[in-house]
């Protein structure tokens, strides 16, 4: 169930990117990558 919810979570990510203007591109990727250390740290915590 929770790898549906990400592989959904993934492809939301891919569309916005495909939208989003380069200017836009590294902020979205510095976001995400910053999301996804919180949570893993949050877990391996």
């Amino acid at each position: 169930m929770s790898f549906l919810v990400y592989l959904f979570g993934e492809i939301v990510f891919q569309l916005a990117v495909l939208r989003s203007t380069a200017l836009d591109l590294p902020c979205a990727i510095y976001i995400r990558h910053g999301l996804c250390s919180l949570l893993f740290s949050t877990f391996v915590d």
